[in-house]
């Protein structure tokens, strides 16, 4: 996948067609300047069947321009939910990047012109979209008409044992620190959830 995808940067879009299943296996796809990836949709798989150990399980990596994914199944390793207590999660750093580990879609800042559209987005690790300001700005991103369905990465609570709290974490989260580096001209528009327990 990746070999393709660099071999098609500025010249045309690596497609994935309908009955084609990719598993990833626990990497990641990096998606360069002027790279495009499309599917036909619910039949154009790429899978992790493990958590990425870093990052997402495809990366639109550190300066990035000029970026499109459309089209394509993306399913995640997450059929059931993982339990945190309440505390863990508000007092450990490393928590919060185990929410964020294995997003489905991962954007890195700094980078410009995303387009994620059209696609299937099911059973994420952790986000469906995340995208991560805190080592430069995210602008002029379009995420339109996507379908995130049956995101079930946490159940939280304060008792071990009665862990019952949904976290539902399988959204769509651009975040930053808003001082030094932020998200700017963000459009997410007709994506629907279909949370599913």
């Amino acid at each position: 996948m990746q070999i393709g995808i660099n071999a098609l940067v500025g010249i045309g879009c690596l497609y994935i067609p309908a009955g084609v299943t990719v598993d990833m296996v626990g990497n990641s796809i990096s998606l360069p300047s002027n790279t495009c990836l499309i599917g036909d949709g619910a039949n154009s798989i790429i899978q992790s069947s493990a958590t990425p150990s870093s990052g997402g399980v495809i990366q639109v990596p550190t300066g990035a321009t000029n970026v499109s994914f459309t089209g394509i199944h993306v399913q995640g390793p997450t059929t059931s939910a993982t339990g945190v207590l309440y505390s863990t999660a508000i007092t450990n750093t490393v928590a919060w990047v185990n929410f964020t580990k294995g997003s489905s879609i991962f954007i890195n800042g700094p980078s410009d012109q995303i387009n994620i559209s059209n696609n299937i987005i099911e059973h994420p690790a952790g986000y469906a979209i995340y995208g991560d300001t805190t080592g430069g700005n995210i602008t002029n991103v379009t995420v339109n008409g996507n379908t995130v369905k049956n995101s079930r990465p946490f159940l939280f609570g304060v008792t071990s044992g009665q862990l019952v709290y949904g976290s539902w974490v399988g959204g769509i989260l651009f975040e930053g620190p808003g001082t030094t580096y932020n998200f700017q001209n963000i459009t997410a528009d007709e994506t629907l959830s279909e949370r599913g327990w």
